[in-house]
């Protein structure tokens, strides 16, 4: 009976064969790739309360200026019916301009 040859691997053969990987470097790739994930999560989160915030802001600019517009016409029609003066909120007293 003749003995079968082994073939010697050559180092390229060796060098491109698959090498198993120690489970505690996979899981160091694996928990890095769950940070990145969660990162870019939380960023996603904070573009959406972004949004809401711009949201929310546009609303209270247009009440603004809505407010802005009604104190003008109210501080008008003070002027037409008492004139020029100041008013004490409080106690409702007017004091006219000279």
């Amino acid at each position: 009976m003749a003995k079968k040859k082994t073939k010697i691997p050559t180092p390229h053969e060796i060098a491109s064969s698959p090498t198993i990987i120690p489970s505690q470097d996979i899981d160091k790739i694996k928990k890095l790739q769950e940070d990145l994930t969660s990162i870019g999560t939380q960023f996603g989160q904070i573009k959406i309360a972004k949004m809401k915030l711009e949201d929310q802001e546009i609303v209270l600019k247009k009440q603004l200026d809505l407010l802005t517009k009604e104190e003008s016409n109210i501080a008008k029609a003070f002027t037409d019916k008492y004139g020029r003066g100041s008013l004490d909120v409080e106690t409702g007293e007017f004091t006219p301009t000279e």
